[in-house]
């Protein structure tokens, strides 16, 4: 039983993803004509601090207490499975 993925597109701006490597999974989200696609994505963590251009999925409760920084021109996918959360707190 496959559950529902959900896309949260957003076009920011270039950069790279700091520290570790990152983990990749197959997921899937329906587009805006209501098909379900399959892509590739970085799973984003609370130790992602920049994107790139390219798909990001949240597949869990995440609360990022940094900010994260994308550079200029990227195009950055953003998927948030079936209960999953994102929250961003600024520690300023």
């Amino acid at each position: 039983m496959k559950a529902k993925r959900f896309l949260l597109m957003l076009a920011l701006l270039i950069g790279a993803l700091a520290g570790t490597q990152a983990e990749t999974v197959v997921t899937y989200y329906v587009d805006l004509n209501g098909k379900t696609q399959r892509v590739t994505a970085t799973v984003l963590t609370s130790e992602t601090t920049t994107l790139t251009s390219g798909w990001y999925v949240v597949d869990t409760y995440l609360r990022h207490y940094s900010r994260v920084r994308v550079a200029a021109g990227a195009n950055v996918n953003l998927i948030l499975t079936d209960y999953s959360k994102l929250q961003g707190y600024d520690r300023q």
